[in-house]
C-alpha cells in the first residue's frame, strides 16, 4: 500500500504505508483509492480515485487519448450531472499520466451481484431491484441529456451504494474513456 503527498507541479509521489490501495487493475490502467492527507486535490470526501496508465501504456498515443477524453468528458459532465464523479485534475501518479477523481463510495454493480450470490441471496427484493434499475436509467438519461454517450457501459462501470442501510441507492457511472 502507498501513501501520497502532493509536490509542486501537481505530481504525486508514493511511499509505502496504508493510505493508498489498488481498487482495480487491468492491462492498461490501475485505479487507486488515495487518502488526500494534505487536502491538496480539492476532494470533498478526503479521498480520491486515481486512474493512471500502466507503464507499458504511458507512451501509447491511443491510451493517452482515451485518458484525456475521459478527463474532458468527466469535467464536462460534473458541471451538469450528479451521476458521475468529478474529475479534479489531470497530472501524474508515480510518473505515469493520471486522472484524479472525487472518490465514489460503494462497489461496482458486478461486485454487488457477485456478493448477493456469494451470500446465497439470489434477490435483494423487487423493490431494491426496481429502484436500482430506475436509478441507473436516470443516471444514463442525465448523461445523455448533457450530450454524452458512454459507448462502453458494463456492470463494472456502475458504482452502487446504499444510503444508511435504507432502500435508497446511489448510482455513479464511471469509465468514460470511450464516451463521445
Amino acid at each position: 500500500m502507498k501513501s501520497v503527498s502532493l509536490v509542486s507541479g501537481g505530481t504525486i509521489k508514493t511511499e509505502e504505508t496504508n493510505l493508498c490501495t489498488v481498487v482495480n487493475e487491468d492491462f492498461f490502467t490501475t485505479v487507486y483509492c488515495v487518502k488526500d492527507t494534505e487536502c491538496k486535490t480539492g476532494s470533498i470526501t478526503g479521498f480520491v480515485a486515481v486512474k493512471s496508465l500502466n507503464d507499458m501504456c504511458s507512451d501509447d498515443d491511443e491510451h493517452m487519448l482515451r485518458l484525456e477524453n475521459e478527463y474532458a468528458i468527466s469535467r464536462h459532465l460534473a458541471l451538469q450531472c450528479t451521476s458521475v464523479r468529478s474529475a479534479l485534475s489531470f497530472s501524474e501518479f508515480d510518473g505515469s499520466p493520471a486522472i484524479f477523481f472525487e472518490w465514489a463510495a460503494g462497489r461496482t454493480l458486478s461486485e454487488w451481484i457477485r456478493l448477493l450470490h456469494k451470500k446465497k441471496r439470489l434477490s435483494p427484493g423487487i423493490k431494491i431491484i426496481l429502484k436500482l434499475a430506475c436509478n441507473i436509467s436516470m443516471a444514463l438519461a442525465e448523461i445523455h441529456n448533457a450530450g454524452v454517450i458512454h459507448n462502453n457501459l458494463t456492470p463494472r462501470k456502475i458504482i452502487v451504494s446504499r444510503v444508511d442501510d435504507s432502500d435508497d441507492i446511489l448510482v455513479k457511472v464511471i469509465g468514460l474513456g470511450s464516451a463521445s
